[in-house]
């Protein structure tokens, strides 16, 4: 057996690729949003008119600089590859051996019908068999990682 995987395997690591791949691209726009948030909530407070032109020209040029840099994060995100998600079936459905990767492995030889084939046959219709029902990780917030002080929920209730 190659490296392909079951149709059922096969939907079930794509869908573990989206779950992590939306996972990553939330967690990597959440300093983003949070000065989004804030520069919202300056706005909806009409702070600009407590200020002169000329600072509000420096502030907007500030809140600017800071969601570039805020994005920073995004720009450095990459899309979950099929391992990812292979492991991540695994931790989630307590697979400590590396079942569901030992799938990916190859047979390391020039021919396909050499003499260990029939075994490495053996080998991964074993562990497609012993493999349990796998459920999706479904990602947890990374909020608290992102911000312990909880300064998120001031600019929410503004």
């Amino acid at each position: 057996m190659s490296a392909t995987l079951p149709k059922s395997l096969s939907v079930k690591i794509f869908w573990q690729r989206l779950l992590l791949g939306g996972a990553g691209v939330w967690t990597a726009l959440q300093p983003a949003l949070v000065v989004v948030a804030l520069v919202v909530a300056g706005l909806a407070f009409n702070v600009p008119q407590y200020f002169p032109p000329l600072f509000n020209l420096v502030l907007l040029g500030l809140c600017f600089l800071a969601f570039l840099l805020s994005l920073r994060r995004f720009l450095n995100f990459r899309w979950p590859g099929v391992a990812d998600a292979a492991r991540q079936l695994e931790l989630a459905n307590n697979l400590p051996h590396r079942d569901v990767s030992g799938l990916q492995d190859q047979l390391v030889s020039e021919q396909d019908n050499g003499p260990g084939s029939e075994l490495w046959q053996t080998h991964q219709l074993r562990l497609l068999t012993q493999l349990p029902r796998l459920d999706l990780a479904i990602p947890k917030s990374s909020w608290r990682q992102f911000d312990p002080l909880a300064l998120r929920v001031p600019v929410a209730l503004a």
